[in-house]
């Protein structure tokens, strides 16, 4: 096994005695449909036995991170989606609402975690103008000790549409002044958090272009109509 020295409290150390895992994932999709309101639930189940989960070992003055085949790993996940549209073929929006519970079983640890989210999603077209909206924040993540901070994030994008010709502007997270996400180890021997900080992602604006070329013949097809009519006699005439 192999190990390093992540600073003078904690050592990083391989582990080439894992054992395989079992995987089991089931889920279930329930669409509904009513002139334009239509919705989408969407159910599922995660699971694994004796999955590879980080562990913390302490060894006289040190802390040695490893990974383990640990007791258990599980997340119920449900999401319920409402889209009205299109109003009179032009908006249509669609609101999503999420909440995920994980349930990590180690061997000396035991973190549960329940997350709520949502997102925000609105589009328009009108004539040769296209926008869209779509704002959603956090969907964290446990597994094993470490807590995945997933970030907030909204996107305002407008296109304009000529011939085969389609040019557009798009903006990253315009109304807030910083983007950040992180991560949260929450064992009880060498608790910490990290965030990343991005301030260039906020307020971020592209410009895109783009042109559609066609090549090669084209054919137009036409239906020919069937003729059944019979016009050669299948009896031989026996006139005199």
């Amino acid at each position: 096994e192999t190990q390093q020295l992540i600073d003078s409290l904690q050592i990083r150390r391989g582990n080439p005695n894992l054992k395989p895992l079992t995987a089991i994932d089931n889920s279930l999709t329930y669409n509904m449909r009513l002139g334009i309101l239509s919705t989408n639930l969407h159910v599922s189940h995660s699971y694994q036995d004796n999955p590879f989960m980080e562990e913390v070992i302490r060894e006289n003055d040190k802390f040695v991170r490893t990974v383990n085949n640990q007791k258990s790993w599980q997340r119920m996940a449900t999401e319920l989606e409402i889209k009205v549209g299109p109003i009179k073929d032009i908006f249509t929006v669609s609101f999503t609402n999420g909440l995920r519970y994980f349930d990590s079983k180690g061997n000396n640890y035991h973190h549960t975690h329940t997350n709520w989210y949502y997102r925000i999603e609105a589009m328009a077209n009108y004539k040769n103008f296209s926008a869209v909206f779509q704002i959603q924040n956090h969907m964290n993540n446990l597994y094993g000790e470490t807590l995945f901070h997933n970030e907030n994030f909204h996107i305002l994008g407008v296109n304009y549409r000529h011939k085969n010709l389609t040019v557009g502007v798009m903006s990253l997270n315009p109304f807030v002044d910083n983007w950040k996400s992180g991560w949260e180890n929450v064992g009880a021997y060498t608790p910490s958090k990290n965030w990343h900080y991005m301030k260039e992602s906020s307020r971020l604006f592209a410009v895109k272009m783009s042109y559609t070329f066609s090549f090669g013949r084209k054919y137009q097809a036409a239906s020919k109509r069937l003729n059944n009519e019979d016009t050669q006699s299948g009896v031989m005439s026996g006139g005199k």
